[in-house]
């Protein structure tokens, strides 16, 4: 009963089938048996609803009937139960021909999985949000300014988060429109899926940084002194945030004086993270990296060429959650710089800021340093 002139399909990746006006499986090729977890042999010459009793009565049928009886091509995503009750997801794609039917199956149970993970990672984010704000939103009321704290706090946290959530929801909806198994999507899936991947770990960029300050504020933080390669620590860091650099915008790193430092190794990480992502985020250019040490200091340089501090806003950068006036379309929570400054004075450090519009900014850091023997 095979029509011969579909043996072009028998190596196809993809499920094809034919089904004639008796709902008799005429074609099948070994996909179509695969993905029914079958044998090619158990389904030509037989129906459809010998094959799957009570499948006449399913939402796929009626598609099925629906495009046999109109001659018109139909499109319909199926859920598939197994015996052994596990679900499998096929798109199917019908279009009329002589004989029937021909229908073509392409297995999107993986991308309907990841859709699934991506909605429950959805809601916990959501959760963990509702629950650090509410934290917040009671550390904020013991404060001082507490009205003026608060303003800016649902300001920051009603943007920076629905930002990364929305970008999260969009990409979702934009899989479901890219499951053909063409090149072409596939690497437009694979875009859609960093981006994800993006959003995802700004919110948890913007979580450490809240969590960051509350310890700070709290005295929560622990001192760990080490002593360490102080050029080691920043050319990793350097090569680590590469993969945030806008296209051709360099990170050039220079250090003079000894390599071994004693002093807080994780808070030095935390401020010079925090530098040089603003350098690059803020910025389109290279970004120069200078490091120095001396018997009694650390010193660390990072200056951008980038869009630069308006003269009104520098004095109010270091409080909490206020951004300049020239940065409202570019993403940040304006807790950056205050942990920066905060994690300096527990080093009994100092910090240098200078800065003009369009034309960059450099923020020096001067700490002491321990004696290593």
């Amino acid at each position: 009963m095979m029509v011969d002139k579909y043996k072009i399909f028998d190596e196809l990746l993809e499920g094809v089938q034919v089904i004639n006006k008796k709902w008799q499986y005429v074609y099948v090729n070994q996909a179509v048996a695969n993905h029914g977890k079958t044998t090619q042999k158990q389904l030509l010459g037989k129906t459809m609803m010998e094959v799957f009793p009570g499948i006449e009565n399913t939402e796929m049928f009626s598609v099925l009937k629906k495009c046999m009886l109109k001659q018109i091509s139909e499109r319909f995503v199926n859920e598939f139960e197994y015996p052994d009750k596990s679900k499998g997801y096929f798109e199917l794609r019908m279009q009329p021909v002589p004989e029937g039917v021909l229908i073509l199956s392409i297995d999107v149970t993986e991308e309907k999985r990841l859709k699934i993970e991506l909605q429950n990672l959805n809601k916990h984010l959501e959760h963990k949000i509702n629950q650090r704000t509410k934290e917040l939103v009671r550390s904020l009321e013991k404060e001082k300014e507490l009205n003026v704290l608060k303003s800016r706090f649902v300001s920051v946290a009603s943007h920076e988060f629905k930002t990364p959530l929305g970008a999260i929801k969009i990409s979702l909806d934009v899989l479901e429109n890219y499951n053909d198994p063409i090149p072409e999507y596939t690497e437009q899936r694979k875009e859609v899926y960093g981006y994800i991947k993006s959003s995802v770990n700004s919110m948890f960029e913007i979580l450490n940084e809240y969590l960051s300050l509350d310890k700070i504020e709290h005295n929560n933080h622990d001192s760990h002194v080490h002593v360490f390669d102080y050029n080691e620590l920043i050319f990793s860091e350097i090569e680590r945030m590469r993969i945030i650099c806008k296209d051709n915008q360099k990170i050039n790193y220079s250090h003079t004086g000894k390599l071994l430092i004693k002093t807080d190794k994780q808070l030095i990480k935390s401020i010079f993270i925090n530098i040089l992502s603003n350098a690059i985020k803020y910025s389109d250019d290279d970004v120069e990296v200078v490091t120095e040490t001396t018997k009694k200091y650390m010193v660390l340089k990072v200056a951008d060429k980038g869009i630069g501090v308006p003269a009104k806003d520098r004095k109010k950068l270091f409080q909490k959650y206020y951004r300049a006036s020239n940065t409202s379309d570019i993403q940040g929570t304006g807790l950056g710089l205050v942990i920066v400054k905060k994690y300096v004075e527990l080093l009994d450090g100092k910090i240098d800021f200078k800065s003009e519009v369009k034309k960059g900014t450099t923020i020096q850091i001067k700490i002491p340093i321990r004696d290593i023997n």
